[in-house]
């Protein structure tokens, strides 16, 4: 007999695939546990961690999420960024909020010097990234010469 607890929101069933909170779930246990996640470094590589009641238990996770306002287009929000994934320092908020809040955190500066040490690099655009504590959205954009302006650019951490 089988005494694992399913839920059915993980059942990748023919045309049917996990439920976008359980994939809200599962994303944010892989930046802050798994290493070889490319946001790792930006999480679990800060200290960002999840309380134990959610890391061990998606139902724990989901019946706070229904209890407090999720709707599928919201995204999960930590109020204090530099604190964990738990009841009292998360919210669900729209994307256009979450946004609006990136943009008011704190912006790193990249001077002309260091948009040209970054196209000319043979790391790859994640180890960029990591070096110059940018998103690595940020170093492909200016290895594109999409978003690099003359004196120096303002890159989201």
């Amino acid at each position: 007999m089988n005494n694992k607890t399913t839920h059915g929101d993980s059942r990748c069933m023919p045309g049917r695939r996990p439920t976008r909170l359980y994939n809200i779930w599962n994303n944010m246990k892989a930046r802050c546990y798994r290493h070889s996640s490319l946001d790792y470094h930006r999480y679990g590589g800060r200290g960002i961690s999840i309380c134990k009641e959610w890391v061990d238990s998606y139902m724990k996770f989901k019946e706070w999420a229904l209890n407090n306002r999720y709707k599928d287009y919201l995204t999960i929000d930590r109020v204090d960024n530099n604190k964990g994934y738990e009841p009292g320092n998360c919210r669900w908020i729209t994307k256009k909020e979450n946004t609006a809040k990136g943009n008011r955190e704190t912006k790193r500066k990249l001077t002309f010097n260091q948009a040209v040490e970054i196209r000319s690099s043979v790391l790859s655009q994640v180890k960029l990234a990591k070096i110059y504590g940018v998103h690595r959205n940020s170093i492909r954009l200016i290895i594109l010469n999409k978003t690099y302006k003359e004196d120096c650019i303002h890159v989201k951490m």
